[in-house]
């Protein structure tokens, strides 16, 4: 992916660049959240007059180098081919998201690597990035608390939240409910999300790891990134995320240099040795929820007690049901006879937002585990870009990251060993290959963040290599 690279900065003063700079920077800040006002999130308000202003100074500059390149315009032509497959049939969410993907993958990608060009700029939206996570990591560790006081294993006893109230997120009767702001709210009520917290983490906290490596005389800043990560070690209660939390982590710290890696894989196996060792501690959802449920197939005990169709039976999590529910319509697609008039579904899907509906007739054969309830956004990425966009969409998404992580990979090979936002970059990019095993990272707030990392890694030639003392002046 050559065409990652952009030219170097341009040294004078532009008004224009300056405001996409700021919007860009604000609404990285307002990322950590699901919130929205009428269906529209914060940041998308701030990425669209982002937007205005780079296409007025394309116009005036005759410049429009920082487009993404083409592997990002394939991803969406996948998605756009959706209108013309057999499963199909709700044409508005497959335009649903082909216009989220536009504005997400092109749109704010764009603006990303027209703003993301210089070691200093990144330093300061990774610090307003920091921020806004810190208060929402605040919350999460709020909510853990209040968990371990007020979980309630008895569904018929928990208290439902039919309409938008601040009291659900100060509201902790399940492990799933410690997501901090990332919830959404439909027309069911009350959805929140673990998986969504714990993957926005993943993808931010290697940043927090690379400015801890930058030099500084505050102090103030090692404690404040420190608390920041043992708040986000004690809030993550999702299983099949925190090993990529660690992963990301580990391979950052070992690309900041050898040093660095050991002291992240021993602040590592502190925390699982803590976590190993916590027994009932504040409700020992630590333990339970990290070191052990992700390990079981079936459903606990407890919970099948609780089960109105089949009480006692420990049926298979519908977590894992969910995987092969989505493998039975894969397999599916590719038994089915296509007409003269329609696209082969093994090729291009059943269409962008059908997911759900195809994947609610598949868990026939798989007993009872349908009336169990997902978590939100705990199913694979790969599967469901598979499922909606068929091989050629799940090719374009892999082109996709996989030139990510070759630009990652590149950036430390050529920059000086230990150059902080190189591993950052990297850490954050592999993480995002492994999230798309166990969930969807495409989704609000989270997606504001992959934008960036994109944008930063398409500027991979700017930040190679970073002086030392370039780096302390900005400290």
């Amino acid at each position: 992916m050559e065409s990652l690279a952009t030219l170097p900065p341009k040294t004078k003063t532009d008004p224009l660049d300056a405001t996409l700079f700021v919007l860009a920077v604000a609404a990285l800040a307002l990322a950590p959240t699901q919130l929205t006002l009428k269906h529209i999130h914060p940041a998308e308000v701030l990425l669209g007059l982002a937007a205005l202003v780079w296409l007025v100074r394309a116009i005036k500059l005759r410049d429009v180098s920082t487009l993404p390149p083409l592997v990002h315009w394939l991803v969406v032509g996948s998605l756009a081919l959706g209108a013309f497959t057999i499963g199909s049939h709700l044409h508005h969410e497959v335009a649903k998201e082909v216009v989220k993907a536009v504005f997400y993958l092109l749109v704010a990608v764009t603006i990303f690597r027209t703003v993301l060009n210089t070691p200093q700029r990144l330093r300061i939206a990774v610090i307003a990035l920091l921020a806004a996570t810190t208060l929402a990591v605040g919350l999460g560790v709020a909510q853990r608390v209040r968990l371990s006081h007020h979980g309630e294993p008895d569904p018929a006893k928990r208290i439902v939240f039919n309409h938008p109230s601040k009291k659900a997120y100060l509201t902790a009767q399940t492990p799933n409910y410690v997501s901090s702001t990332f919830a959404t709210w439909a027309e069911h009520g009350y959805y929140p999300s673990r998986t969504a917290y714990a993957g926005f983490l993943a993808l931010a906290l290697p940043f927090a790891l690379a400015l801890l490596a930058v030099p500084s005389r505050r102090r103030g800043w090692a404690v404040w990134l420190g608390a920041l990560l043992i708040g986000a070690a004690f809030s993550v209660l999702a299983g099949y995320v925190a090993p990529i939390i660690i992963v990301g982590l580990l391979v950052t710290g070992f690309a900041l240099g050898k040093r660095q890696g050991a002291v992240t894989a021993v602040g590592v196996l502190g925390y699982l040795l803590l976590t190993l060792l916590s027994g009932h501690a504040l409700g020992g959802y630590n333990r339970q929820e990290i070191l052990r449920e992700p390990f079981r197939a079936r459903i606990s005990q407890e919970q099948a007690n609780f089960s109105l169709d089949s009480p006692g039976t420990r049926h298979l999590k519908k977590f894992w049901g969910e995987q092969q529910a989505a493998v039975n319509v894969i397999a599916a697609q590719r038994k089915a006879k296509t007409g003269d008039t329609r696209l082969d579904q093994t090729l291009f899907g059943v269409g962008a937002g059908n997911y759900q509906d195809k994947i609610g007739r598949a868990f026939d054969l798989l007993g009872a585990i349908d009336h169990q309830r997902l978590d939100p956004d705990a199913q694979s990425g790969y599967l469901l870009t598979t499922v909606e966009t068929g091989l050629v969409g799940l090719a374009a998404l892999l082109a996709l990251l996989g030139g990510y992580v070759g630009a990652a990979w590149r950036l430390v090979r050529a920059g000086r060993r230990g150059n902080p936002w190189a591993a950052a970059l990297l850490g954050a990019a592999v993480v995002l290959v492994l999230l798309f095993f166990v969930t969807n990272p495409f989704v609000r707030g989270t997606y504001v963040l992959v934008a960036a990392l994109f944008g930063a890694l398409g500027n991979s030639a700017t930040l190679a290599d970073v002086p030392q003392s370039e780096e302390e002046t900005t400290a």
